[in-house]
């Protein structure tokens, strides 16, 4: 019967010390990887530029998904996840005013699973000093608000709607 030295041991133990060290090493280096990028995205949206790029890009997504005039004046990014948006201008389908708000606060689902499949997706909204006007004409079951919110509720699995950096939907 032959038994093991205890060289051969030590020699499995140095291994397996050494493994767990690179191991360790490799989660360390994604861990700071993703804290730069993260800290250098947060920086690159403080810069003007950026932040009017970004503007022009939710405008766009939301004028499309809604199918009406929506402006926004001024974006700025306040903590990774949180936003706010001001002077936010919606105009219901008929092109009257549906909602002015003043400040607009939003946190983005960063949710790994959520990102990968759907894009960003907003899942917190807080309007303040806001006017909306509601109508409902005379010959239509819904009001203009009804009318947009349904144009943000999600639309059945079998339509594939193209992918977009932002993406808007109601549940």
């Amino acid at each position: 019967m032959n038994l093991p030295s205890t060289n051969e041991n030590n020699n499995s133990q140095e291994e397996a010390q050494l493994d767990s060290r690179r191991l360790g090493r490799r989660l360390l280096r994604i861990i700071l990887i993703a804290f730069v990028s993260i800290n250098v995205l947060f920086l690159l949206f403080q810069i003007p530029a950026i932040q009017t790029w970004t503007v022009g890009q939710i405008t766009r997504g939301l004028s499309q998904k809604l199918g009406t005039k929506v402006e926004i004046g001024y974006f700025r990014l306040s903590i990774i996840n949180k936003f706010r948006l001001k002077d936010v201008y919606v105009a219901d389908l008929k092109g009257d005013t549906l909602l002015f708000s003043e400040g607009v606060d939003a946190r983005i689902n960063l949710s790994p699973f959520v990102i990968l499949s759907k894009g960003l997706m907003v899942d917190r909204v807080h309007i303040e000093d806001s006017q909306l006007y509601i109508r409902r004409d005379t010959n239509s079951f819904e009001t203009n608000m009804e009318q947009l919110l349904a144009k943000l509720k999600r639309k059945e699995r079998k339509e594939k709607s193209k992918r977009q950096l932002i993406n808007i939907e109601l549940s």
